[in-house]
């Protein structure tokens, strides 16, 4: 299935230099396999708003999702 416009290749690059994002790479064999794009303090310096969660098709049913997951909430 092919990606939406709005997740091409310069979107995501923006979502990367977003200085108000933090980024969360799951890796396997020095390979990006997943990673989580969190925005923070939107609303105050407590809060953070999970935009975007991806997994390689490649590594999904395998837990990376979920291991993202737990690093966002425990950052």
């Amino acid at each position: 299935m092919p990606y939406p416009e709005d997740l091409g290749t310069e979107c995501q690059q923006a979502e990367i230099d977003d200085p108000s994002a933090a980024l969360f790479l799951a890796t396997a064999n020095d390979q990006i396999i997943g990673y989580a794009h969190v925005l923070v303090g939107m609303v105050d310096a407590h809060t953070a708003f999970l935009n975007r969660i991806y997994v390689h098709a490649d590594w999904k049913g395998c837990g990376v999702a979920k291991n993202l997951l737990e690093n966002v909430v425990r950052e």
